[in-house]
């Protein structure tokens, strides 16, 4: 299954200097991230349970791509959660689960697959009017949807 989470390294890298980003990254990233951040690939001394250890310039860079990495990951996360804020956190697991999808139909998933909806909140994204559109979804099709949504009492999402 594809995850569209992946964001520019160069987006998420200015994103991460802002000084209102690492106030909101402050509390997620871990010391050794937080020094990562202040020193912005230069070597320095991070000190560890009373010892010290030296993080060169390159080792440094490479935590900044981690930290680059988990910025985006976390943005993308709130991204999805502002999507989904009006959605009962019982019914997101199920929105959310890719099993459900690939219990459907064989030609029916793999249609779905070709849309890259992977899991029933992929399908309440799109929307209901946006399948009725597509020459792959006849009534047989939306009927099983439709039954899908009402099994797990989320019709009033798929519209």
């Amino acid at each position: 299954m594809k995850d569209k989470v992946k964001q520019p390294q160069e987006d998420v890298f200015e994103i991460i200097k802002d000084t209102s980003a690492k106030k909101l990254l402050a509390p997620i990233l871990s010391p050794m991230e937080n020094a990562v951040l202040r020193h912005v690939g230069k070597p320095f001394t991070f000190t560890f349970e009373g010892a010290s250890v030296y993080i060169s310039g390159r080792n440094c860079k490479k935590l900044l791509h981690t930290i680059t990495y988990k910025a985006g990951l976390f943005n993308a996360m709130l991204a999805q959660e502002r999507d989904r804020k009006d959605i009962p956190y019982k019914l997101r697991e199920v929105l959310d689960d890719p099993a459900v999808i690939l219990s459907l139909h064989p030609i029916l998933r793999n249609r779905l697959s070709r849309l890259e909806c992977y899991t029933m909140f992929a399908l309440v994204s799109k929307g209901r009017d946006y399948f009725i559109k597509e020459k792959n979804f006849g009534k047989p099709a939306m009927k099983t949807l439709d039954e899908l949504f009402a099994k797990h009492k989320a019709g009033h999402l798929f519209i």
